[in-house]
C-alpha cells in the first residue's frame, strides 16, 4: 500500500478535509522558535527580495536537515501571503510530512494576529479532497493522479499565490513535473525547500536547476550551522563489523554499484540477512545504550528493521521499527512512541531521511551503509537538531 492510501477498514483520518482555526488568542508564548534565528531571518529577507524582482517565478531555499526550513518558509508564507489574502499550496510526497506542516500551521497561526481572524487549512491527499483552504496541504501523488488545475484552486475568487514544495529535490519526477506544470498559472510563485539541492545524476540535477534556478535563493551548510551553534556538532564513532568486512562482492555487483552510485538492493539484502552482522550491531549498541541515548537506526530493508528492533527488545532496549509496509495509523503511533520516549530506539527504512522532527535524538546508528552523498547527509542530519 502506498503512503497516499489507506485501507477501508482503518479508523477515520486524524485530520479533517477542512479546518478553521481562530487566530485571536493564539500566542507565541512557549514556542521555542517564536523568534527566528538570525540566519533564518536572513533567509526570509532573501526570499522576499527574490520574488519582488520582476519576472522571478521560482527559487529554492537550501538549509540543512535541522535548519528549520518549514519554520522559515511559513514565516514568509503566512506573513506575506496568507495575511494579504493570497492562498498557498504546500506540497510534499509523504503523509507524515503533510501532518507535520499541518501541525506547524496550527501552532504558528499567531503570525497572522491582527491581520486575519481565522486560518483555514484544507487537505488534498489519499484521505481528503478539499482545495478551499487559505493553505492547501497536498500530496504530490494525489495531484499527479487527479490533476486539478488553476481553476480548481481559485476558490471563492481567491486565486493561488504560491506553491511551496517541501523536499523539492523530488520535484523532477515525471508525474510530479506534469502536475506542477498544470497548476502553475501565470503569477504563481514556486518556492522549493531542500537540504540537498542536487540529485544522484547530473541530468536530474540539471532538471532541478531548470525548475528552480541554478543558484539557491539562500543557502547555509551543515558546517555553518554547527559553527553558529544552531546544530549539534557530530561525534563520529566508527565500529568495524567483522561480518561486513568479510562480505565479498562479485564483479557484476561491483559494476552495478559503480553505475548506481550506491549499494544495490541485492547487496543491502545480503547485509540485512546476515545474522552475525545483526548480532554485532545489537551487542555493540546494547552494551552502550545509556551512552548513546535516544537513537535513530537506519536499516537496509524492512525485514532488517523488524529484525533489529526485535533483537534490541530481546536485549532489554525499548525499540520500535518504522517502514513503508505499515499502515499510516501504525506508522504515526510508532513515531509518537519514539517522540514521547516510550521507545528509546527507532529502527527505520527510508522514512526518517526527510522531514521527521525529533529534536531530542542523540545518536544516529547507520546499519545501512551508503555511498550516496544525499542519503548520507539526510541520515546524519536526524541527530543534529539537539
Amino acid at each position: 500500500m502506498s503512503a497516499d492510501q489507506r485501507s477501508p477498514e482503518h479508523d477515520a483520518p486524524r485530520y479533517r478535509d477542512y479546518e478553521e482555526h481562530a487566530v485571536a488568542g493564539a500566542t507565541a508564548l512557549g514556542c521555542r522558535d517564536a523568534q527566528l534565528a538570525d540566519f533564518q531571518q536572513q533567509a526570509v529577507d532573501a526570499v522576499r527580495a527574490h520574488f519582488a524582482q520582476p519576472g522571478a517565478r521560482a527559487g529554492i531555499l537550501c538549509l540543512p536537515t535541522g535548519g528549520g526550513k518549514t519554520r522559515t518558509a511559513l514565516e514568509w508564507l503566512l506573513r506575506d501571503h496568507v495575511a494579504a489574502g493570497r492562498r498557498v499550496l504546500w506540497l510534499a510526497h509523504r503523509l507524515d510530512l503533510l501532518d507535520q506542516v499541518h501541525a506547524e500551521l496550527v501552532r504558528l497561526r499567531w503570525l497572522l494576529d491582527g491581520r486575519r481572524e481565522r486560518l483555514a487549512i484544507s487537505r488534498y491527499d489519499g484521505e481528503h479532497d478539499d482545495l478551499r483552504g487559505d493553505v492547501v496541504i497536498a500530496s504530490v501523488q494525489s495531484l499527479a493522479a487527479r490533476l486539478p488545475g488553476p481553476e480548481d484552486l481559485a476558490q471563492g475568487g481567491r486565486p493561488l499565490g504560491v506553491i511551496c514544495f517541501d523536499e523539492a529535490h523530488h520535484a523532477v519526477a515525471p508525474e510530479t513535473l506534469k502536475a506542477l506544470t498544470r497548476l502553475r498559472a501565470p503569477g504563481v510563485a514556486l518556492l522549493g525547500l531542500t537540504a540537498t539541492p542536487f540529485r544522484a545524476s547530473d541530468e536530474k540535477t540539471a532538471e532541478l536547476h531548470d525548475l528552480f534556478g541554478a543558484r539557491p535563493i539562500f543557502q547555509k551548510s551543515f558546517g555553518e550551522l554547527v559553527r553558529l551553534g544552531f546544530l549539534a556538532r557530530p561525534v563520529f564513532v566508527r565500529q568495524r563489523l567483522q561480518a561486513t568486512a568479510a562480505l565479498e562482492l562479485s564483479p557484476a555487483e561491483l559494476g552495478a554499484i559503480r553505475r548506481q552510485g550506491d549499494l544495490t538492493p541485492d547487496v543491502l539484502g545480503r547485509l540485512a540477512d546476515d545474522p552475525a552482522r545483526n548480532h554485532e550491531i545489537v551487542e555493540h549498541f546494547a552494551d552502550r545504550a545509556a551512552l548513546y541515548g535516544k537513537t535513530v537506526v537506519f536499516a537496509c530493508t524492512i525485514a532488517h528493521a523488524e529484525a533489529l528492533g526485535s533483537l534490541l527488545r530481546a536485549r532489554g532496549v525499548p525499540a520500535g521499527a518504522l517502514h513503508s509496509a505499515l499502515e499510516e495509523d501504525e506508522r504515526r503511533a510508532r513515531l509518537e512512541r519514539f517522540r514521547d520516549g516510550a521507545d528509546e530506539v527507532l529502527v527505520n527504512v527510508g522514512i526518517l531521511t526527510e522531514g521527521a522532527n525529533v529534536p531530542d535524538t542523540r545518536t544516529v546508528l547507520m546499519a545501512r551503509p551508503t555511498m550516496s552523498r544525499v542519503l548520507y547527509l539526510q541520515m546524519i542530519g536526524r541527530g543534529a537538531r539537539g
